[in-house]
């Protein structure tokens, strides 16, 4: 009868061999956990936006029932997980001129949410939402103001309204981290202003806005000119040509964030 005989070497060979493959297990897991976890944390703040950008879509509605269908007073209740949320009432100047003389300046103000992840962004800017999801992303139109052009069927003559809102958010309220808020909405007057010219003028706008292109596109679709005059990374500047008569609807809102 034989003996089998076990060297010093072969056990020591196996022990490493078990201790190698328990910190390949470890490793793997740990990769997994990690992994799993950004993808966790991206797929939340993604979902955090997403719903962001929902609630400023319901606040853009309750605004233009207050600004535009004399509703006094409308309040949204949004939950957010994560980033911060603001509302500013010097921001987002607008400037207006017809036959080159400078009819309007005044700031429109913003409510903007800003991701804490991420650059990401959407704000609700002259009653239309916007938004830009990262530094190097485009950015876009959610909801569009109500700016819009009429053509006079037997003239031509072409009308160009304007209703720009401005929201009083006076002091200017801010809120960030995980909670549920409440953004109050409050009807402060309207004030009209019209120019006309037969011959039809030029009307120049410039906008100030985290969203220049996608304003761009937007002022070209309701009749101005493209390429816009100017477009950087902070304002646009487009014109409307032969306009025969200017309406400039400015409608003012009170906002609070709490």
């Amino acid at each position: 009868m034989g003996w089998a005989v076990c060297s010093d070497d072969d056990a020591v060979s196996e022990t490493l061999g078990y201790i190698l493959i328990f910190m390949i297990v470890l490793s793997c897991i740990a990769f997994i956990l990690l992994a799993g976890n950004g993808v966790l944390d991206a797929t939340k703040s993604q979902n955090n936006f997403k719903s962001m950008e929902q609630g400023l879509t319901v606040v853009s509605s309750d605004l233009k029932q207050v600004a535009l269908e004399g509703t006094p007073v409308k309040t949204t209740r949004i939950h957010m997980e994560g980033g911060s949320i603001s509302a500013k009432a010097d921001t987002n100047e607008m400037t207006i001129s017809f036959d080159e003389t400078e009819v309007y300046d005044e700031d429109m103000g913003n409510i903007r949410f800003m991701s804490d992840t991420d650059s990401s962004i959407v704000s609700l800017e002259n009653g239309g939402v916007w938004d830009r999801q990262g530094v190097n992303s485009g950015n876009i139109v959610v909801l569009k103001p109500r700016f819009y052009m009429i053509i006079d069927p037997d003239t031509n003559a072409q009308t160009l309204v304007l209703n720009v809102i401005k929201l009083d958010a006076n002091p200017p309220s801010a809120i960030g981290g995980s909670t549920t808020m409440d953004i109050k909405l409050m009807d402060k007057g309207t004030n009209v202003l019209t120019y006309d010219d037969p011959t039809g003028k030029d009307v120049e706008v410039t906008f100030y806005t985290d969203y220049p292109d996608a304003w761009a596109r937007f002022f070209q679709e309701n009749g101005a000119n493209y390429p816009p005059l100017e477009i950087t990374s902070d304002h646009v500047k487009v014109k409307f040509q032969t306009i025969s008569k200017l309406v400039i609807s400015e409608h003012t809102v009170g906002v609070s964030i709490d």
